[in-house]
């Protein structure tokens, strides 16, 4: 009876294999291309990890939470679909515009792959996913990087106009240089001169009460002195050769870089000027800068200011395109492979 059992067994996997039907080792397929179920587990622990960030409370557990109107474990299995699809999209405008890795892109990749799995390929393992699987979702990024670049790059089919990139940079982001003094770290002249038993009044710099010292800073500088000298004086670093430019900040507004009101008052200044401004606990001396003054600086941010441009158009390109695909999902193993039952 049980040698009855156990050639009825293998007769079910022979017929499983043959006819396609449901088994958990395949995730989804496209055309003639099937994923393996190693690949929507890896966007799923993706979509696991990501979870706790678009939550706010952190010590309830996940799964008894709702993000964006579902339970989280559906929004997890949502998400890695929608991942899935997007792979499916990637990889068919790729062939689209006949594009290929480089050989250093492909080195790059296989680079990424050995270093994560050295790190965390016990974890993946543990959960199903392969080191091929983690090398084909690696090496997917690396098409999309080449896919945008291709379109929107400097030598991009659709690539933008430098007025186009400077007006993206000047409504973005914002250049200046500064000194900030937190107000507690510093003893005022008064207590530095009552505490000297020498009778000594004088009192250095750096035991200046922040305001008073910013105040002298900026007296000097609008007799004519640089600023950016005086900021190298007080940093009093001397292994540190001076160089025009090199305490000049670029930051994306409204990132928390700095004060709100401060932010604001830069924006009003004319370049070149001086602001010092006291906060509730640091007081600053800052000058705003011209923000196109260098087209160096919106080509080392070039990439951050493409995005900014087209980004949306091109998530809107790579959303048709997933919906024109006939994407098969593999119901048997997303149920198999459940987010409850990731391991990290």
């Amino acid at each position: 009876m049980k040698m009855i059992i156990k050639v009825a067994a293998i007769i079910l996997c022979i017929a499983v294999i043959f006819t396609g039907c449901s088994g958990p080792d395949w995730a989804a397929k496209c055309g003639d291309d099937t994923m393996p179920a190693g690949m929507y587990i890896s966007y799923l622990m993706s979509a696991y990890t990501n979870s706790f960030s678009m939550v706010s409370d952190t010590d309830t557990d996940i799964f008894k939470q709702q993000i964006e109107g579902q339970d989280a474990a559906d929004w997890m299995i949502s998400n890695a679909k929608s991942e899935v699809s997007r792979y499916y999209a990637v990889k068919d405008l790729f062939d689209e515009y006949s594009l290929s890795l480089d050989s250093d892109t492909a080195a790059y990749v296989d680079y990424v792959v050995d270093y994560q799995w050295g790190y965390y390929g016990s974890i993946y393992e543990s959960n199903g996913v392969s080191k091929s699987s983690m090398h084909s979702v690696i090496e997917s990024n690396a098409r999309e990087s080449e896919l945008f670049n291709y379109l929107y790059g400097a030598d991009g089919i659709k690539a933008v106009s430098d007025e186009e990139l400077g007006a993206v940079f000047a409504d973005n982001y914002m250049k200046y240089r500064l000194i900030s003094i937190d107000k507690g770290g510093n003893e005022t002249q008064e207590d530095n001169a009552s505490d000297d038993s020498s009778g000594n009044d004088d009192v250095s710099e750096t035991e200046a009460d922040p305001i008073t010292l910013l105040t002298g800073y900026k007296d000097r500088v609008e007799a004519g002195e640089s600023f950016e000298q005086i900021i190298y004086e007080y940093n009093g670093d001397e292994t540190a050769q001076f160089t025009s430019g090199m305490f000049d900040t670029i930051s994306l507004k409204e990132s928390g870089a700095l004060p709100e009101q401060l932010e604001k008052k830069l924006a009003e200044a004319e370049p070149g000027s001086l602001i010092l401004h006291e906060g509730d606990e640091t007081v600053y001396l800052i000058q705003p800068l011209d923000i196109l003054e260098n087209h160096s600086d919106i080509e080392y941010y070039r990439s951050q200011l493409v995005s900014l441009l087209k980004g949306d158009e091109y998530e809107e390109m790579i959303k048709q395109k997933s919906e024109s695909l006939s994407v098969e999902f593999n119901e048997a193993a997303i149920k198999k492979y459940s987010p409850k039952s990731i391991k990290l």
